[in-house]
């Protein structure tokens, strides 16, 4: 007898306390020698359902279209579900002082008509075209070419 089997028939220091009425109806299932047989209300249930006048009653015949439902479904393990698709968060910008300085200077005209604020817009013409790095497509394993 392994070590198992001699722990499941030594008996539990907490088997010794009162029970609920509720709960002493019901059975034991470490007092039943063999797990994988039926607990005596499952019997009386299989008895009562195979019984003609079970079969015969409205109650029998809507087990019996139950059973036919539950037999008849596409199992949930082969439904194919669409990918879940979860949203972005939207940050909101936070403004620091010394951002509505740069703004209120850029925003002024002689900066405008400078070289400098040319090559910022295209930079930033430049940096908007181009594809994401979150979209780019990644191909593990591959290495880059230089």
């Amino acid at each position: 007898m392994d070590l198992q089997e001699r722990a499941s028939l030594r008996p539990l220091l907490v088997e010794d306390y009162a029970r609920p009425e509720h709960v002493r109806t019901a059975p034991n299932a470490r007092l039943i020698p063999n797990y994988t047989q039926p607990t005596p209300l499952e019997a009386k249930i299989a008895r009562a359902m195979s019984q003609p006048e079970f079969h015969d009653s409205q109650w029998g015949k809507e087990v019996k279209a139950i059973r036919e439902r539950q037999d008849s479904r596409t199992p949930l393990s082969e439904i194919q579900y669409p990918p879940k698709v979860y949203p972005r968060p939207v940050f909101k910008k936070v403004v620091s002082p010394i951002d509505e300085r740069m703004h209120a200077v850029t925003s002024q005209a002689w900066f405008q008509k400078s070289d400098w604020a040319g090559h910022v817009r295209e930079l930033k013409v430049r940096m908007d075209d181009r594809l994401p790095l979150s979209e780019t497509p990644c191909v593990v394993g591959e290495k880059s070419k230089k």
